[in-house]
């Protein structure tokens, strides 16, 4: 199992904060690192994406993100002004 952190990195490192979390397959954060490890929003803010191998749930699921993560995915980009309207 893997833990799929985003946090998203505002104007300046104050802004920077965790906003998504979620548990996935392999297969899934094969996936997500297809797409590398960042999205670009048309701001120029990024959500920074980790992921890391756990072998249980330690914290809760904060799903704020994961739609935009799976069309990225299905896009096959890191950047939000690239993805079909």
């Amino acid at each position: 199992m893997f833990m799929v952190t985003g946090e998203w990195l505002g104007y300046t490192s104050s802004q920077d904060h965790i906003v998504h979390r979620e548990y996935v397959t392999k297969k899934t954060a094969g996936d997500i690192r297809t797409i590398g490890d960042c999205i670009i929003f048309t701001d120029g803010t990024r959500l920074r994406l980790t992921i890391t191998e756990v072998r249980r749930r330690k914290l809760p699921n904060l799903n704020g993100y994961g739609d935009l993560i799976r069309r990225c995915i299905a896009e096959g980009t890191n950047e939000v002004a690239k993805l079909k309207p």
